[in-house]
C-alpha cells in the first residue's frame, strides 16, 4: 500500500471531501443539543410510568439504543431492549415505551415497526430528522425530537444516545445524571483536541492505532459498558475504514471465540485484537479480560488493551468511542479512501430491491 502521510493537511483535504473531519470535531457539541433538546409536542406526565424501553432502528440510528441499554443497566434506570427487525410482540403495555430511531425517516425496517407499535398500547417516541416517519408521528400526535443535522447517520450518535438521556432524564425514569453528563461532555471536547487530524501522529492515540491496524483483519473485545462500544468500534471500522471487523462481548468470548485463536495460522497472524477495558469494571470481567491477555499471547495474536478514561460510565463509554471513531477514521484514510461514502451498503440495498438514498440511511 501506498504510504500516506496522516501530518499532510492535504492528504484529508484529497480523500475526505465531504468533511469527515468536521462532523467528528463537532461531536462533543452534537451531544450537548442532545442534551437540552425538547420534544414537541413536550412529554405526557402518563410517560413518566413507564418500566420499559424499546428501541427500534437499524444501523446507525440503532447504536444510540445499545449504548443507552448498558448504560441504563450500570445506573439503574429502565430495562432498555433495542430492536433491529419486527421480533417483538405486538401485545406491548401502556408501561412499554416505544423509541422509534432512524435519521432519515424513510428506513423500512425502522417504519414497518413503528406501524406494528401503534397498533398496542405502547406509549410512542419519534427520533428523526424528517421523512416518512417524521410526517407519521406529526399525523399521529406523537412527541417528535427532530434532528437538525446534516450528516451520515452513524456520525448523528451524539444527538441519537444524549436525546434518548435526556428523555429518560426528564421522565425522572433514572437517578439525576447531569453531573455525569457534564462530565462526559468536557472529557469529550478535550479528547478531540487530542485526536483530531491537526494533532500530529506521534502525539496522536487514533492516529498511531491506525497505523497499527491497517491491513489486519481487526476483532473488537468488550464487556459490561463496553458491549455497546465493542460494537460501535466495528461498524466504524467497516463504514468508516472500509475494512473487516468483528466484536466480540466478554465474559461469553471466552466460552466460544477463543477456541479459534490458533486456527489457521495464515489468518491468525493478519488478526488484530483491540480490548476496550477499565479498571472500575467488575472484578470478575476483569480476570477475564487477564484471561483472554494470556491467550492472545499464547497464540502470538497482537492485541491493544485501552483503558477508558474518565470517573463516570458514560464518561468512560464516550471516550472509548470518541478514539474509535477517530481511529476508524484514520484508518480509512490510511487505505486511500474517502471516509464518508457507503456504497457497499448502497449496493446490498440495491440488490435487496431497496431505494438507495444519499448517504444511506438508517
Amino acid at each position: 500500500m501506498n504510504i500516506i502521510d496522516l501530518d499532510d493537511p492535504e492528504v484529508f483535504k484529497h480523500f475526505d471531501p465531504s468533511g469527515m473531519r468536521h462532523r467528528l470535531r463537532r461531536l462533543p457539541d452534537q451531544c450537548r443539543n442532545g442534551w437540552s433538546i425538547q420534544p414537541s409536542p413536550p412529554l405526557p406526565p402518563h410517560y413518566r410510568q413507564i418500566e420499559r424501553v424499546l428501541v427500534l432502528g437499524i444501523g446507525g440510528s440503532a447504536i444510540g439504543g445499545d449504548c443507552l441499554k448498558d448504560l441504563m443497566a450500570r445506573v439503574g434506570g429502565p430495562t432498555v431492549e433495542v430492536y433491529r427487525d419486527l421480533s417483538f410482540s405486538s401485545s406491548l403495555d401502556n408501561r412499554t415505551l416505544v423509541i422509534a430511531s432512524s435519521y432519515s425517516g424513510n428506513t423500512q425496517e425502522t417504519l414497518a415497526a413503528y406501524r406494528k407499535a401503534s397498533k398496542s398500547q405502547a406509549r410512542r417516541l419519534v427520533f428523526t430528522s424528517g421523512g416518512k416517519l417524521k410526517a407519521l408521528a406529526e399525523k399521529d400526535g406523537i412527541p417528535l425530537y427532530t434532528m437538525d443535522l446534516v450528516s451520515e447517520p452513524r456520525a448523528a450518535l451524539g444527538f441519537g444516545l444524549f436525546a434518548f438521556l435526556s428523555c429518560i432524564h426528564s421522565l425522572g425514569l433514572v437517578p439525576d445524571i447531569s453531573e455525569n453528563v457534564e462530565e462526559a461532555l468536557a472529557l469529550m471536547e478535550g479528547l478531540v483536541e487530542e485526536l483530531q487530524e491537526t494533532r500530529p501522529l506521534l502525539d496522536n492515540r487514533a492516529k498511531i492505532l491506525a497505523w497499527q491496524l491497517v491491513e489486519n483483519l481487526i476483532v473488537v473485545y468488550g464487556g459490561d459498558i463496553f458491549s455497546s462500544i465493542a460494537r460501535r468500534w466495528k461498524t466504524q471500522i467497516n463504514e468508516n475504514g472500509k475494512a473487516w471487523a468483528f466484536y466480540e462481548i466478554l465474559p461469553e468470548a471466552g466460552h466460544n471465540a477463543v477456541e479459534g485463536l490458533e486456527r489457521p495460522g495464515v489468518i491468525s497472524d493478519h488478526i488484530r485484537v483491540v480490548l476496550l477495558y477499565s479498571s472500575a469494571l467488575d472484578e470478575e470481567l476483569k480476570s477475564g479480560y487477564t484471561a483472554i491477555e494470556k491467550l492472545l499471547q499464547q497464540a502470538n495474536v497482537d492485541y491493544n488493551k485501552i483503558e477508558a478514561r474518565g470517573q463516570g460510565s458514560l464518561s468512560q463509554m464516550m471516550s472509548l468511542m470518541i478514539l474509535g471513531d477517530y481511529t476508524s477514521y484514520y484508518l480509512g484514510i490510511l487505505y486511500g479512501a474517502d471516509p464518508s461514502p457507503v456504497s457497499w451498503v448502497r449496493s446490498y440495498k440495491e440488490h435487496n430491491g431497496r431505494p438507495s438514498h444519499k448517504g444511506c440511511p438508517g
